[in-house]
């Protein structure tokens, strides 16, 4: 299995999101999409539901893919932060 480690940055609040995945970063943003409509309560999610999900407000960047196991994408994570 291969992972990836992503951004989302808001580009009115300059705040970003660090995640990591084992799906591509267009299907992940589609399923945080999905998960905020829903009414989760992360912060991340509320994001999303005050500022909507316009490309115009979000910027997408893969920081590292490739990543062979599923504690390396963790800590990498971690140092991304």
């Amino acid at each position: 299995m291969i992972f990836i480690i992503y951004c989302h940055k808001n580009r009115l609040n300059k705040k970003s999101y660090i995640g990591w995945s084992n799906k591509t970063i267009d299907k992940r943003w589609e399923i945080h999409c999905r998960v905020a409509q829903k009414g989760v309560k992360t912060l991340f999610a509320q994001a999303l539901r005050k500022y909507g999900t316009s490309d115009d407000v979000w910027e997408h960047e893969i920081i590292e893919s490739h990543l062979s196991s599923l504690e390396i994408t963790k800590e990498a994570e971690r140092f991304d932060r």
